[in-house]
């Protein structure tokens, strides 16, 4: 979802597969906060991969690229103070053709930021102007004293799936998750979610109890930051600890797997591929689809559909 005041121009530059701005203005963060938009299809072309499809590990930086283009500093007030729609489009869009040397004004402006709008405006440019490269340096705002700040920085970090961001995410989800913080809900969701990005399963706890409760909401940031902590050690323990006769159980099971699980759960999937409920057996799909092709769950099939795709699961399996 953007914000309806800024087209941003720069956003199909982007390598991410989720979805466009999905911050809506501070990020789906608890299960009591308004959903992320559930992912699309994949992108036809991923820059973080070489010709022969394998994957690179992006340039990490080490600290923002100078700011030589004086004339972003004025162009950072005409974005916070923009009396007119038309202002804050202008400057945004000059504010993006400068990039990620702009980044640190941005932030401190975003700390401290009051006006919803103008915290909208500077986050869409932020999540324009920055992405793999930045992740290091957004980490450094974790722990940052503003609200905004720190849930921009965790979400976006989460979306880029950098593993040297791990002990930042950990540090910050102890501070979140200990019984005296003062950090909202929303927080110790988004340190859980960036710790499982970056291959901790320091908030798992957290994220499970979530996908049992709140599934439909969460499918998308469940999805892209899950598959990071697959295991069979953890195939295992979510099999033990979810799984039971119970109908809503074995769908928790099978939903957590497609996200989580290793091929070491095909044995438990197959035979729900035959089940005659129809939410086992759309479950038991897409855990098929993301342990053995890696695609996120579907979000609505047909019966017949489910049927056709159960029989083909089948035949691969």
């Amino acid at each position: 979802m953007k914000h309806s005041w800024l087209i941003l121009p720069l956003l199909t530059g982007m390598a991410m597969a989720a979805p466009q701005n999905p911050l809506s203005a501070t990020a789906p963060a608890t299960a009591l906060q308004d959903p992320a938009p559930a992912p699309t299809e994949k992108p036809k072309e991923d820059p973080s991969e070489d010709p022969d499809g394998e994957k690179k590990e992006p340039e990490r930086l080490k600290e923002w690229p100078e700011l030589t283009d004086k004339s972003a500093l004025k162009e950072v007030q005409r974005l916070v103070k923009a009396r007119t729609e038309a202002m804050g489009i202008d400057a945004a869009e000059k504010l993006q053709a400068v990039g990620a040397p702009v980044a640190p004004l941005l932030i401190k402006e975003l700390e401290r930021a009051r006006d919803k709008q103008a915290i909208a405006r500077i986050e869409d440019t932020l999540e324009v102007i920055t992405g793999a490269p930045h992740t290091r340096l957004l980490a450094e705002e974790f722990q940052n004293k503003s609200a905004a700040v720190r849930r921009f920085a965790l979400y976006k970090v989460a979306r880029l799936a950098d593993p040297g961001v791990r002990e930042a995410a950990e540090a910050a989800y102890k501070i979140a998750a200990a019984e005296d913080t003062k950090w909202e809900s929303r927080d110790r969701y988004l340190t859980a979610l960036c710790c499982a990005s970056s291959g901790s399963l320091a908030g798992w706890a957290d994220l499970k109890e979530l996908a049992r409760k709140k599934w439909g909401d969460y499918r998308s940031d469940l999805s892209m930051a899950l598959p990071h902590v697959r295991s069979d050690a953890l195939t295992a323990e979510i099999i033990a600890s979810v799984h039971s006769e119970e109908r809503q159980d074995q769908v928790d099971c099978l939903r957590l797997l497609s996200v989580a699980g290793t091929r070491t759960a095909i044995d438990y999937v197959k035979p729900l591929l035959d089940s005659g409920d129809a939410s086992i057996r759309v479950a038991a799909i897409n855990t098929c689809r993301g342990i053995i092709d890696g695609d996120p769950p579907l979000a609505e099939l047909s019966a017949f559909q489910a049927i056709e795709l159960a029989k083909k699961w089948k035949d691969r399996l």
